[in-house]
C-alpha cells in the first residue's frame, strides 16, 4: 500500500494511522518521500494539460512552436481541450479533422491530424495513455494529399489590398506596406526578405545577392556540398522601394 500524505492529520488517531501506513510502505520497499514528491508534481488530467506539457518540448526543438499552438487553440481545444485523456475517442479526432476540412482548410486539417498524433504519443511516453486515438487516421481522412497550385493576384486585387493597407496605416505601418510591395516586385519568400542583410544589396546596380543557404529556390550542389547564391534583379520599381527602406531604416 502506498502512503500518499495528501493532508495534515486532524487528530492523534489519524496521525497514528498515517505512521502505520508509512511503516508498511517502507517495509514494502517504497519511499514515502519520493511518493509525496511524485504527488506534488504537476497533474495532467485533461487534453489541455497534456498540450501545455507537450508545448514545453516544442519550445525547445521548434523554431516556430506558435504554429502548432495556434492550430490547437483554434481548431482542437474547443472540442476536446477540457476532456480527460482517457475519454477522448477516435470519433472525437474524426470530428475535428472533418470540421476543419469542411471549413475549406484542407492543409490545416492535415496539420491538425499530425499534431493530434504527436500530442497523444507524448501522453503515451509519459505513461498517461495506453493508446493513441488518432493513430488509425491518415491524410485521406483529413484534408487529403496536398497539391501545389499556381495563383497570382490580379492588378485589381493588389489595388484593393494596398488601399486597405493605407486605410489602416496606424496598425499596418508604412514599413509593412513596403515589405509587401517588395515581395510582389521581387517574387521571393517572406523570410528571405525579412532576414536579409544590407551587405547583400547593391542598390546602384539594382541587385540583391541572396545566399543559397537562406533560399529554397536554389538546391544544394551535391558534388561539392556547397550552396549556390543567386541574384535578384528588382528593376526600377524594386530600387525605388529599397531607397524608401533606406530612408526609414538606414543600413548600420
Amino acid at each position: 500500500m502506498v502512503c500518499r500524505w495528501v493532508s495534515t492529520p486532524s487528530s492523534l488517531a489519524e496521525a497514528r494511522e498515517q505512521v502505520v501506513e508509512t511503516q508498511k510502505a517502507i517495509r514494502s520497499g517504497i519511499d514515502p518521500l519520493a511518493e509525496r514528491r511524485r504527488d506534488e508534481q504537476k497533474t495532467i488530467n485533461t487534453v489541455q494539460n497534456l498540450f501545455d506539457d507537450w508545448y514545453q518540448d516544442l519550445e525547445k526543438r521548434l523554431k516556430h512552436p506558435n504554429i502548432p499552438k495556434r492550430v490547437f487553440k483554434r481548431d482542437i481545444a474547443s472540442t476536446i481541450g477540457s476532456l480527460t485523456l482517457d475519454s477522448v475517442t477516435p470519433m472525437d479526432v474524426r470530428a475535428i479533422v472533418r470540421r476543419v476540412t469542411s471549413s475549406g482548410r484542407p492543409t490545416i486539417a492535415n496539420d491538425a491530424l499530425v499534431y493530434l498524433k504527436q500530442l497523444f504519443n507524448h501522453g503515451i511516453k509519459q505513461g498517461l495513455l495506453t493508446y493513441n486515438p488518432a493513430s488509425a487516421f491518415n491524410v485521406n481522412d483529413a484534408g487529403g494529399v496536398g497539391k501545389s497550385r499556381d495563383r497570382s493576384l490580379s492588378p485589381d486585387e493588389l489595388s484593393k489590398a494596398f488601399t486597405v493597407f493605407r486605410e489602416n496605416r496606424t496598425s499596418f505601418t508604412r514599413d509593412n506596406s513596403i515589405a509587401c510591395a517588395l515581395l510582389i516586385v521581387l517574387g521571393v519568400r517572406k523570410t528571405e526578405l525579412t532576414q536579409a542583410k544590407w551587405s547583400e544589396f547593391d542598390l546602384s546596380d539594382a541587385k540583391w545577392d541572396l545566399p543559397g543557404e537562406r533560399s529554397k529556390l536554389v538546391g544544394w550542389d551535391y558534388d561539392s556540398f556547397t550552396s549556390k547564391n543567386y541574384s535578384v534583379a528588382g528593376g526600377t520599381a524594386g530600387t525605388c522601394l529599397w531607397f524608401a527602406v533606406c530612408v526609414s531604416q538606414p543600413p548600420q
